[in-house]
């Protein structure tokens, strides 16, 4: 699963990406500076497109990233998995 940040827009920074289970609960950052920063194998980055492998349900949830510089806008993306990806 490849999850850009800001779609169509060419970011020029690294980019920050938080995870969140909703958007009303807490998250915790994944991605700081273009680089991993938890244990989850399953995730990497390219250029400032999350990668997410092998992607489950409890990957459903709110992604953000930001460039991380922090001067531009957040980009949000939510993602619901149902049943078994192949």
């Amino acid at each position: 699963m490849h999850l850009p940040c800001g779609g169509a827009i060419t970011l020029s920074s690294p980019v920050d990406w938080l995870y969140q289970p909703s958007l009303d609960s807490d998250g915790h950052m994944i991605i700081s500076g273009g680089h991993r920063i938890n244990g989850n194998d399953r995730v990497n980055i390219s250029g400032s497109t999350l990668v997410i492998n092998n992607v489950q349900k409890n990957d459903s949830g709110v992604y953000i990233c930001v460039e991380d510089i922090g001067l531009g806008p957040k980009h949000y993306v939510n993602l619901t998995v149902q049943g078994k990806l192949n």
